[in-house]
């Protein structure tokens, strides 16, 4: 069981919106972007083994939007689509 000290040293976090579809995402680090994005039902604590040591040499940002539609066969593709557009416009 992780302990909220653990895991606000993974990262500072908080929520972007693309479209209306709120993103939530860790960052943590500087350089190149890393972009780590977990499947469902994962969520972003799945990648804490690799974020410190990313960290080390690249920002890194973990990420799944809290989407409304998962259950659409194209939501995946919808989603990279609106995290390109959000990462590139910021």
């Amino acid at each position: 069981m992780a302990f909220s000290s653990d895991i606000a040293n993974l990262g500072e976090d908080g929520f972007a919106d693309s479209d209306g579809v709120k993103i939530h995402y860790v960052t943590k680090g500087t350089g190149p972007l890393v972009v780590l994005i977990h499947g469902i039902p994962e969520f972003w604590y799945a990648w804490r083994n690799q974020i410190p040591e990313l960290a080390k040499h690249f920002l890194t940002l973990v990420t799944v939007p809290k989407a409304r539609h998962w259950v659409h066969l194209d939501a995946a593709n919808l989603v990279t689509k609106r995290m390109v557009r959000w990462l590139t416009e910021e």
